[in-house]
């Protein structure tokens, strides 16, 4: 499904976090990964700074409610829905994601399948600004929940080679989330219109409930 619209701005004074949106999560080697995940201890507190001005910059009122309580989840999200943002793909990035996606266990396990999961690929994806957006909302999104429990840390493991490996994620579940990948998710929903503003709360809520009477 394409999005029903397709615009591409820019938010007057957001440094775009650049350095983690290249990393390559997926080929890191485990020290490459410590060292990562230590970077990114190092620098998630600047990071939010940076998020939390220039929604104050933009919306003071919104600023306001941002005090890492579940409810103020809700006025972030809805501020989110107003800055999601694609671009169309080049015919050259489009020729490396089929390309990559032809590398991966399931069509190379199953060769027939190629052709059809290439016609279901989209031409479009979220821009930089958004992605980085994505990542900064997840750290909120993240402390949200450290700060609310203390069996909630941010980790991150090397294997399996799943989809969030060597990715900064929650200890807490057995399958520990990613929240700059959840974030991501809601971005696209939001943008197609398949989720409500709440969407970022209603992800919260699921996951909070996950963690069973003992957290705390």
């Amino acid at each position: 499904m394409k999005p029903l619209f397709d615009m591409c701005d820019t938010i007057r004074g957001y440094a775009i976090n650049e350095r983690f949106l290249s990393k390559p999560f997926e080929t890191m080697t485990p020290r490459e990964a410590k060292l990562s995940f230590v970077e990114f201890l190092q620098t998630k507190g600047e990071r939010l700074e940076i998020l939390l001005a220039t929604i104050n910059a933009e919306s003071p009122p919104v600023a306001g409610t941002l005090d890492f309580t579940p409810e103020s989840l809700v006025p972030l999200g809805r501020w989110l829905s107003n800055h999601v943002h694609v671009r169309k793909l080049t015919i050259e990035e489009l020729r490396v994601e089929r390309e990559q996606f032809g590398q991966t266990r399931v069509v190379q396990k199953h060769p027939a399948l190629k052709e059809y999961f290439h016609r279901l690929m989209s031409d479009w994806k979220l821009t930089e600004e958004t992605l980085s957006l994505c990542w900064d909302i997840g750290i909120y999104f993240g402390e949200v929940f450290t700060k609310r429990y203390d069996t909630v840390q941010w980790t991150y493991f090397t294997s399996p080679k799943t989809v969030d490996v060597n990715r900064p994620v929650l200890s807490g579940w057995l399958d520990h989330p990613c929240p700059s990948a959840l974030v991501h998710v809601i971005a696209i929903k939001l943008l197609k219109r398949t989720a409500g503003l709440e969407e970022l709360r209603r992800v919260y809520e699921s996951w909070e409930k996950r963690l069973g009477p003992k957290a705390g």
